[in-house]
Parts: structure tokens; sequence; C-alpha cells
């Protein structure tokens, strides 16, 4: 679970901890400062990541302001802490943006360069690996986007296999790139 919010685990279980000792002064600051780092994690999230994430704050804030402290703790134990345990391992965001986005704009480029260059036969190893590349970064990203990749994957083998080579810049530049960033 290595992850620029790995930090919000760790206050989680502060808070939690926390009311589950009755120590309501630390509960409360260690939660404060859990809502502080969960509202831009959640940010970075798919959309329909994030819905599980809401549920589970109001009905945390239900106990809350109840002062029902040891079902507070309960419900962030039992749901919460294991939701965001799962959500940081499926989504990891490192603080320097995630290593394989470099590796792919890094591929990206490479290839545009290539084939600009009409340096056919390096642009066609540059393709391969950018193809892997982004099938295996897609993974992580919303449906929505990957739906819009799968057509411009295909085109571009297309474009390639046609020696189309201008084609296959455009669709690299003007359609996929949009998407990488």
């Amino acid at each position: 679970m290595t992850s620029k919010y790995s930090e919000l685990y760790s206050v989680l279980s502060e808070a939690i901890k926390a009311f589950s000792l009755n120590n309501i002064d630390e509960g409360n600051e260690s939660l404060m400062d859990f809502l502080t780092l969960l509202d831009p994690f959640l940010t970075e999230l798919p959309a329909e990541k994030i819905v599980p994430f809401q549920e589970l704050l109001n009905e945390s804030l239900t106990f809350f302001e109840a002062k029902d402290y040891l079902n507070l703790a309960d419900k962030l134990s039992n749901e919460f802490l294991p939701l965001l345990e799962k959500t940081l391992i499926e989504y990891p965001m490192s603080e320097l943006g995630n290593p394989l986005s470099v590796d792919l704009y890094e591929a990206l480029d490479a290839t545009i360069v290539a084939f600009k260059q009409e340096n056919n036969s390096v642009g066609n190893e540059k393709l391969i690996e950018l193809v892997d590349l982004l099938k295996s970064e897609a993974v992580r990203w919303p449906e929505e986007k990957i739906l819009q990749l799968k057509p411009l994957l295909t085109e571009s083998l297309q474009l390639q296999k046609e020696s189309d080579y201008s084609g296959l810049i455009n669709v690299l530049e003007k359609n996929i790139y949009p998407l990488v960033e």
C-alpha cells in the first residue's frame, strides 16, 4: 500500500482507536485530519468508486452526531477501513504521479517521434511497447475512458498494418495523447 494517501489509513486507524478507548477529543481530531486527507483522495478516484465512501461517510456521520462513538468506531473499523485499504491497493497514487504514466508518456512520445522521422522499424517496435503499456495502465482507468481507448488501439494497429504512418501519427497525437493526460 505505497501511496501518497497511505497516511489516510493510519490516521483513520488512530481515530478508531481513540473512539474505541472513549478518548473523544483525540478521536475528533484524528477524524478531522482523516476527512481533510480524504477529500483530495476521492477527487482522484473514478466516480463510481466514490459512492461507497459517500455512503459510509453519511452512515458514520449519523453515529457521530448521536455521539455514539463505539458504533462509530465499529463502522469505521469494519467497513470504512477495509474499503479504504482495498481502494488504496486498487488505485495506487504515488507522490510523483504513477511511474507507469511517465513511461506511457515517454513511449507515446518516442513512437510519434520515430514515425515522424520516418524510422518505421523503430516506430513499429515503439508502437508495440506503447500498446502493451496502454493495456496495463488502462485497467486502472474509468470505464468510459477504456471504451474510448479500445477502438483507437484497433485503428492504430490497422493504420500500422496499412503503412499509413501519417494517419497513425494523427491518431496518436490527437486521440490517444488526450486520453493519457
